[in-house]
């Protein structure tokens, strides 16, 4: 998937330098790192199981921060209640009255929420993906997702 990170300058502002000359974003932006930028500040990240994004470039890999990323939104499609049943199991959790144990949980109150067709909009940082519906923000997990359908870098 691909991110725009923010500037040098916009990470030193908000986060200061530390002795190494790297700005400690919770990881570290480094000036190799910033050598190896695009123009554009754009590049394609990997989304770990985990939810922590890792940039591959000049034969390094670096994990971002949500304090790197400047935004992008993504349209993903939801697996249906029965795959994620059968593939990860149901379980019961506080609040919730069932939920399916992912690597987040996914509540049988997002599944309420879900339109017909399954496709949501993501937005995507650091933490992972975030789907906002009318009345919570909800953690969706690479385990909840079908496919992914488009992707947008938040340029603006």
């Amino acid at each position: 998937m691909k991110v725009k990170v923010k500037t040098w300058n916009a990470m030193v502002v908000e986060f200061g330098v530390d002795d190494y000359d790297d700005i400690d974003t919770g990881y570290s932006f480094t000036t190799h790192m910033e050598e190896l930028m695009p123009r554009d500040r754009i590049i394609e990240v990997e989304l770990s199981p985990d939810g922590n994004l890792k940039w591959e470039a000049d034969d390094y890999g670096w994990f971002l921060s949500e304090g790197m990323i400047e935004g992008m939104v993504m349209e993903v499609k939801i697996k249906t209640w029965d795959d994620m049943v059968e593939e990860c199991g149901l379980i019961t959790h506080g609040l919730f009255k069932c939920c399916i144990q992912t690597t987040y949980l996914f509540a049988s109150q997002m599944e309420d929420e879900l339109p017909e067709d399954r496709i949501i909009k993501v937005s995507v940082d650091g933490a992972g993906y975030i789907w906002e519906d009318s009345r919570m923000q909800w953690c969706i997990s690479e385990d909840m997702i079908e496919e992914r359908i488009k992707e947008k870098v938040d340029d603006s």
